[in-house]
C-alpha cells in the first residue's frame, strides 16, 4: 500500500481496537473480529488504506500542517458526492488495484457489507 501511494505511515504503531459486536472505522481503527480470517485481512485493509490516506508522512489531515483538503481535491477529481462517496471512490480503485494487480486475487473483490466499510 505504501509503495503503491507513495507515502508511508505517520505514525510508527496503528493501534487497534478489536471489538466483536462493533462496527469497523477507521479513526479511531476499530475492527470487529467476528468475521473469518481472510475477511478480517480485507476489512483491515480496507481501513488501513483510510489511514494511509489521510494519515501519511506527507500529509495529515486533522494535523497543524494539513497542506491540503483532501475532500476539495476528491471533489474537483470526482465531482460533487456525498463525503462518504468521496472517500471511498480513491479508496476502492486502490483495494482493486491491489487485489487484481498485485496479488492476481479477484475473489477478494466481493462486495463488502455497508456496515463494513
Amino acid at each position: 500500500m505504501t509503495e503503491l501511494l507513495g507515502v508511508s505511515f505517520y505514525r510508527p504503531v496503528i493501534d487497534v481496537t478489536l471489538a466483536p459486536y462493533f462496527g469497523h472505522k477507521s479513526t479511531p481503527l476499530v475492527m470487529n473480529f467476528r468475521p473469518d480470517p481472510d475477511k478480517f485481512v480485507d476489512v483491515l485493509t480496507h481501513e488501513l488504506l483510510h489511514v494511509l490516506q489521510t494519515d501519511n508522512n506527507k500529509h495529515q489531515s486533522g494535523g497543524p500542517n494539513a497542506k491540503i483538503d483532501l475532500m476539495d481535491e476528491w471533489r474537483k477529481l470526482f465531482g460533487e458526492h456525498e463525503r462518504t462517496t468521496l472517500v471511498h471512490i480513491p479508496l476502492h480503485a486502490l483495494h482493486k488495484h491491489l487485489y487484481l494487480d498485485l496479488l492476481k486475487a479477484p475473489e477478494r473483490l466481493d462486495p463488502m457489507p455497508r456496515s463494513l466499510s
